[in-house]
């Protein structure tokens, strides 16, 4: 996924593929694109309750420490929000993230400037997106409703680890 992300055009096209496979990464959640008066990464979870806050935090660090690896270190998110309580020091939070974290929140968004989705993906390769999209898409197919018992009992383990009872 992270290929697939770096071998986008732009950074749009790598926060829309980031969500089309990310069922990959973790299958307890589901990520969304939003644009209107800004750019959101929208993180849903797919299981009873609320993704875990370190899944969020982690989720949404990664892809803003990604963003500057391939766009440069200057870039910075517009917001975070969380939908999990603040721990005692958010110091650790406005380090990674260089932006105002919100808790307590609704959604779990990762908030930026609109002008960010047109970013080129300097040293992106066409061809090999072409190949990894090619193997996310097998991937993704293969990874389809709860079908044996095992199935089943692993999407009861997931929610109920989510929603605090495992």
């Amino acid at each position: 996924i992270d290929f697939l992300f770096a071998n986008s055009a732009t950074v749009g096209d790598g926060f829309e593929r980031l969500a089309r496979y990310f069922s990959l990464i973790d299958a307890r959640g589901r990520l969304e694109t939003r644009r209107g008066a800004r750019c959101e990464l929208v993180m849903r979870s797919l299981v009873a309750g609320e993704l875990p806050g370190p899944a969020q935090e982690y989720t949404f660090a990664v892809v803003v420490n990604r963003l500057r690896s391939l766009c440069g270190p200057h870039l910075n998110p517009t917001g975070v929000e969380l939908t999990c309580p603040p721990p005692a020091d958010t110091a650790e939070h406005q380090r990674i993230f260089g932006a105002p974290v919100r808790f307590n929140r609704k959604e779990a968004r990762l908030l930026f400037s609109n002008a960010l989705w047109a970013t080129p993906i300097e040293g992106a390769r066409a061809e090999l997106l072409e190949i990894l999209e090619g193997v996310a898409q097998e991937r993704l197919a293969q990874v389809g409703a709860p079908s044996g018992l095992a199935d089943r009992v692993r999407q009861a383990l997931l929610s109920a680890v989510a929603d605090g009872r495992p």
